[in-house]
């Protein structure tokens, strides 16, 4: 795997032949198993392991006597793992930055389980504090989603009430008062609602995902948005590939050369290899990028049944 200089390389995980070790592997505890299925692959390989850090996050994390409490623990007796309890926003963050010492060890970052503000903490702590160049990033693609009503039931963890603010560390401080709202669309037409009515004096463009992880999720995803994208034309309406971060990236560079001297306020309400790609566009782009988000009071636990693909990306943090 040669690392090039283009901010994302992109393979099956299956079909990358070269890794035997790996000294860290970053991932977040759950119950819902495909949060665990790049972990069963490495094992299933022989890949050796040095270390695994499992983010314990309270805002997922189940009750004793729940069905999935045996799962989320699953890995409790693995050799040389460690739960790190994240019981506060930005926990996280901070174990990592007193935990990793030196830039030089190969980490593996899987986000399937991690929420969308914590990657993109996360990743800020690897760039900007450890000084990293390259960092390995595992998904799993969920091969069912687990609807409560039918399909067109939001399949997101989120629910209840919701706080939209910026994601501290990407937080810009340029005096520009032009603001352009960049929407990743979810499923969730309330959620899209919020965040326009919330940012109404923004221009905003709407990002689909396309090709989705099913066909038919395209389009369900800008009927569940329809109200927004009524009020602000489909002629904003642009498309990223749902599973490549390059995709995403690109997308938002081709806003950025036409949107000049304006700041981009991100929210990333779709996939999280989307949210991987802004990740690191933000991160390349702090002069002129904040990214916001609206966090819900509570989480459902449990959004998908079994894995499908498991995706590896490469990051490039040089750029």
């Amino acid at each position: 795997m040669s690392k090039i200089k283009h901010p994302f390389l992109m393979e099956k995980f299956a079909e990358i032949p070269s890794i035997s070790s790996v000294n860290l592997l970053i991932l977040a505890a759950s119950v819902d198993s495909r949060g665990y299925a790049a972990y069963e692959k490495m094992i299933e390989r022989g890949i050796v392991i040095d270390q695994i850090i499992v983010f314990d996050y309270k805002k997922f994390r189940p009750t004793w006597n729940s069905d999935g409490y045996a799962r989320y623990y699953q890995l409790a007796s693995a050799d040389r793992t460690q739960y790190v309890p994240c019981d506060a926003d930005g926990d996280d963050s901070i174990f990592l930055n007193k935990f990793i010492q030196g830039n030089s060890i190969s980490v593996f970052l899987d986000i399937t389980s991690i929420s969308i503000p914590d990657i993109f903490k996360i990743c800020f702590v690897f760039k900007e504090l450890k000084d990293f160049a390259f960092l390995n990033v595992i998904y799993s693609e969920p091969k069912y989603y687990k609807y409560l009503n039918g399909l067109y039931f939001d399949y997101e963890h989120h629910s209840g009430e919701r706080a939209y603010r910026v994601i501290d560390e990407y937080f810009t401080s340029s005096i520009s008062k032009d603001v352009v709202l960049i929407c990743f669309l979810g499923f969730d037409p309330l959620i899209s609602k919020y965040i326009h009515e919330m940012k109404e004096d923004s221009d905003i463009v709407a990002i689909n995902g396309f090709p989705s992880f099913y066909p038919k999720l395209k389009d369900i995803s800008l009927e569940r948005n329809y109200e927004l994208i009524s009020a602000i034309g489909q002629e904003k309406v642009q498309y990223s590939q749902a599973n490549h971060p390059f995709s995403a990236y690109n997308t938002l560079t081709e806003i950025k050369s036409n949107n000049r001297n304006k700041i981009l306020d991100i929210c990333v309400l779709g996939t999280k290899p989307m949210a991987l790609g802004a990740c690191l566009f933000a991160l390349n782009n702090s002069s002129h990028t904040k990214v916001s988000y609206p966090y819900p009071v509570e989480y459902r636990p449990q959004i998908s049944i079994e894995a499908a693909d498991i995706w590896w990306y490469g990051v490039n943090l040089c750029q």
